[in-house]
């Protein structure tokens, strides 16, 4: 084999690989851009940029007709919200979910509504592949979470979604 040979050789190996390695790289800090860029990439199509005049950033996630929150903090830390309004539920269901399941933690907000978060730090950094992991498994644990309220709601209402913009407190 020649040295051109060779050379064009090792040239295609390394630009293969670092195509094929975007998806893991870590890195501990995305811009919004980057972050609807890798969602999208991966098939969530609905996903845009709810930042407030006040600076905080956040995106909206829609899958399935549901609507996520996306908290993007200046650390890169992200947090995952989603909240429904009309349930009928105390503290014990609360607590019932969070003694059982894994992965995300639950609540009742100031107007006693359900609320689930659930957050991915960015000590160590993620990946686009970690970070589209990170709201797949978050949406299996929505719709677990939605199920488990219907079962113990006591009221006659029906259960919605609350909208993106739901007034929360988050510590930053």
């Amino acid at each position: 084999m020649t040295v051109m040979k060779l050379i064009a050789t090792l040239a295609l190996v390394l630009v293969s690989s670092s195509a094929t390695a975007d998806t893991t790289l870590l890195r501990k800090d995305y811009s919004q851009a980057e972050i609807i860029n890798m969602l999208r990439a991966e098939g969530y199509n609905t996903v845009r940029d709810t930042t407030s005049d006040n600076g905080e950033k956040s995106l909206e996630i829609k899958v399935n007709g549901i609507t996520y929150s996306m908290r993007v903090f200046n650390d890169g830390d992200l947090l995952l919200y989603f909240g429904m309004t009309g349930f009928d539920i105390d503290v014990a269901d609360i607590n019932d979910w969070n003694r059982r399941q894994r992965l995300t933690r639950a609540y009742l907000d100031h107007e006693n509504d359900p609320i689930l978060e659930a957050d991915l730090l960015a000590n160590a950094g993620y990946s686009a592949q970690q970070l589209t992991e990170f709201l797949a498994v978050f949406v299996e644990m929505s719709l677990r979470y939605r199920e488990h309220l219907r079962d113990v709601n006591r009221g006659p209402t029906t259960p919605e979604e609350e909208a993106s913009d739901h007034d929360q407190t988050v510590v930053t």
